[in-house]
């Protein structure tokens, strides 16, 4: 367990929220992320269950690549689980300080910086300037409209009370 992850998924949540802010969809989602965010740090809330699985792009393992679960329904006190890949592709979900995700269906989304990419390697670039569309898809090593929750393509359905191998290729 990471001791920074309730920071990231709250991060995650406040990224989200603005990558959506622009769409018709803000009066729902606005009220959700406001509901997720309340639980940020907290051990506590509703039941999870476990989800790990392995991610690949072209057939080979994607190490370091950031996965997210974020439920289509929000009930109180829910997060958004997020987690690593090693270097194996093999990641285990978290919600906040819990292993796990919310039961129900969910947005996935994924990404996956390129380290050698000079926008990964020093993000102040992005101060200077907005970078060009061929900066931006050099910056990931997978396509990027995988990291768009509601345009990836990506979602899945968490089972309670059981354990969860997801996927994705």
């Amino acid at each position: 367990t990471l001791p920074h992850q309730g920071a990231i998924t709250c991060l995650t949540i406040f990224v989200w929220g603005a990558a959506v802010s622009g769409k018709r969809v803000t009066r729902l989602v606005v009220p959700g992320l406001m509901l997720l965010a309340a639980g940020c740090g907290s051990d506590k809330g509703p039941e999870l269950a476990p989800v790990h699985g392995v991610v690949t792009y072209e057939g080979k393992p994607l190490g370091g690549a950031t996965v997210t679960f974020v439920p289509k329904v929000v009930a109180a006190g829910q997060e958004i689980a997020t987690a690593m890949s090693n270097a194996n592709g093999e990641y285990e979900l978290m919600a906040g300080e819990r292993k796990g995700a919310a039961g129900g269906s969910h947005y996935v989304y994924i990404t996956a910086p390129n380290p050698e990419s000079p926008l990964v390697k020093d993000p102040r670039l992005i101060k200077r300037a907005p970078p060009t569309a061929e900066a931006m898809r050099e910056a990931s090593l997978i396509p990027v409209s995988y990291a768009n929750a509601l345009n990836s393509g990506l979602s899945a359905q968490v089972l309670l009370g059981e354990t969860n191998v997801l996927n994705f290729n």
